[in-house]
């Protein structure tokens, strides 16, 4: 899902970006350097890159089904407990999410 950035602006991959600017590009000027164009296309982060990234999930390439089970339930394995659950979104967020949740 698309979005702009609030109205106070957002720093992705370290380059501030205005507020109300839907994405970012980067340009090189000069040897090794990137300036920042902005562009109205859309900020958004990938499901695939969210889901596979170390940052969110220990072990995160391989299936693991165990990782969401329960602190307290007798299969839970320590190693998944600070994986970042809430990042897993498959059906969008906020009031048009999956209509099953509620």
């Amino acid at each position: 899902m698309r979005r702009k950035t609030n109205a106070t602006g957002a720093t992705i991959c370290g380059l501030y970006v205005p507020p109300n600017v839907s994405s970012l590009a980067t340009k090189s000027t000069q040897q090794n350097k990137l300036t920042p164009q902005f562009q109205q296309v859309g900020v958004s982060v990938p499901h695939f890159a969210a889901y596979r990234s170390a940052y969110n999930f220990t072990d995160s390439d391989s299936f693991v089904p165990e990782r969401w089970l329960a602190p307290d339930s007798a299969d839970f394995d320590p190693q998944f407990a600070n994986d970042r659950k809430k990042v897993l979104q498959p059906f969008s967020t906020g009031p048009r999410n999956c209509l099953g949740m509620k």
